[in-house]
């Protein structure tokens, strides 16, 4: 007999005990079938219903469809089922309130639901072999749980025969465009609209948990992070998802990130009542930043040139430092509303100044100033000039020539007369306030202020009166004029 019959032969006996074998194959798996009794998977949700409470009108109640198979040989019971939703940081659960059953009933205009409560929530039975789809109501008020607009993660738990558990974890995002046209006590079927971020981009909501975890204070923002940021503790504001408002005040913070730079967007940054030296260099890159506010820092004693370069900045806020000087591109900030300097260390003011065109308002008071630069014929939007409590002993006369600028303002200071362009430039002038100064003489000539309303020099040490003068002051007080001088 050949090799060739040999192997032949022995082929055709295997083959022979082929269906054998097959035959106990299928009855070990049906064994096993039997015996792990229920498996009761989880499907993912293609829709949900959502209602605006008819009392509560910042109350939503969601309906949520839940669906599952059971691959098992046995019915199983369904104890529990979780639904909850997470972000980056953390995860929230929404309450199940009730186990309903959606009822339509078909009316001659349209079609009707009504929702009937199924009694008891818990446990349900899955049949063998079958699916189901069971639907909950949860409530949710005012977006504590689904914030608007933010993608998050919905992950449905269940479980089964008491020991057993099923998850499904899914894209859920609920945008405000869904809600804004829904009445109250109306339903509106939805589907979990996502949107889609491209792989490795960051949100500035994960640029500031960084930073926040950088400096230890991830705890302060939780709800921030967590939600839209428009009604939480720390004031932030967004554009679309990007942030335009960050409140970081009071949070004993000694350096400001250099990652400050990620927040492109931002136009407000409160910074006030923290430990902070200087700011980093990156501020410079916030080109939509509008308003700064580093109030009562009292160790800052520098700004980085790069302050020059935020070309939108309208109010720069500085009081409650130990400043002595600004860096010398100050005078770039072309778009500069309102510079509030009060309260630090400065001996003298930089001439570039002259380089806020659009300055409004300049806080000087409670500093150590002695002179202030003649820059003021630059300045012709000023309106606002708080200088008291300071060493000043001039009024530099470029001040008379910005019109709108209308009342002099230097009490408590060691002026030792008043401008010696007074008279002639100062027809627009409204109130002269020079109490606690050094003044011994009055101009002759001050009935000529047609605009003076006020004239207010207390606690001087004026020699006597010239009878010119003294006609001045009568002259002032008949026509209605405020005059204090004792």
């Amino acid at each position: 007999m050949s090799i060739q019959d040999i192997l032949t032969s022995d082929l055709i006996t295997y083959a022979a005990y082929l269906p054998g074998i097959g035959a106990v194959l299928l009855s070990l798996y049906n064994w096993y079938q039997m015996r792990r009794g229920a498996v009761i998977k989880l499907n993912q949700s293609v829709n949900y219903g959502l209602i605006r409470d008819e009392e509560k009108t910042e109350a939503f109640k969601f309906y949520f469809p839940i669906l599952t198979y059971n691959e098992g040989s046995k019915a199983g019971m369904i104890t529990d089922i979780t639904v909850s939703f997470k972000s980056l940081t953390s995860e929230k659960r929404i309450d199940i309130s009730r186990r309903v059953e959606m009822i339509h009933e078909e009316g001659t205009d349209e079609e009707d639901t009504s929702i009937v409560g199924l009694e008891p929530s818990f446990p349900f039975f899955v049949p063998a072999d079958e699916g189901n789809v069971t639907i909950f109501e949860c409530v949710d008020y005012d977006h504590d749980v689904i914030p608007l607009n933010q993608l998050l993660t919905c992950k449905i738990s269940l479980q089964y025969d008491r020991k057993k558990k099923s998850f499904i974890e899914f894209p859920f995002q609920l945008n405000s465009e869904e809600i804004s046209l829904l009445l109250q006590g109306t339903m509106k079927w939805l589907k979990p609209a996502v949107q889609v971020a491209s792989p490795g981009v960051v949100t500035d909501r994960d640029h500031l948990k960084m930073m926040l975890e950088e400096l230890n204070l991830e705890d302060k923002f939780e709800a921030i992070i967590e939600s839209d940021g428009t009604h939480f503790d720390r004031t932030v504001k967004y554009n679309g998802t990007k942030f335009v408002r960050l409140d970081l005040s009071e949070l004993k913070i000694a350096v400001l990130p250099e990652s400050i730079k990620n927040f492109e967007l931002l136009e407000y940054l409160d910074l006030g009542n923290n430990l902070l030296t200087t700011l980093p260099e990156s501020i410079g890159e916030l080109q939509n930043l509008k308003e700064i506010e580093l109030r009562i820092n009292k160790g800052l004693v520098a700004l980085p040139d790069s302050i020059g370069q935020l070309k939108n900045l309208k109010f720069l806020g500085l009081n409650g430092g130990k400043l002595s000087r600004l860096p010398d591109t100050i005078g770039n900030l072309k778009s500069l509303e309102w510079l509030r300097i009060s309260s630090n260390q400065f001996q003298i003011l930089p001439e570039n100044l002259k380089g806020l065109k659009n300055l409004v308002r300049l806080d000087l008071e409670n500093n150590q100033l002695e002179n202030l630069p003649d820059i003021f014929d630059s300045l012709q939007k000023l309106t606002t000039l708080n200088v008291y409590k300071n060493k000043i002993k001039t009024v530099p006369p470029s001040l008379l020539h910005v019109k709108k600028f209308v009342q002099l303002e230097f009490k408590e200071n060691s002026i030792t007369e008043l401008p010696p362009n007074l008279i002639q430039d100062g027809e627009h002038i409204t109130g002269l306030f020079f109490n606690d100064n050094n003044i011994d003489i009055l101009p002759e000539g001050l009935e000529k202020l047609e605009r003076l309303s006020t004239i207010s020099i207390r606690n001087n040490p004026l020699s006597s009166l010239s009878e010119p003068v003294k006609t001045s002051l009568q002259t002032l007080k008949e026509r209605g004029c405020n005059v204090y001088i004792e």
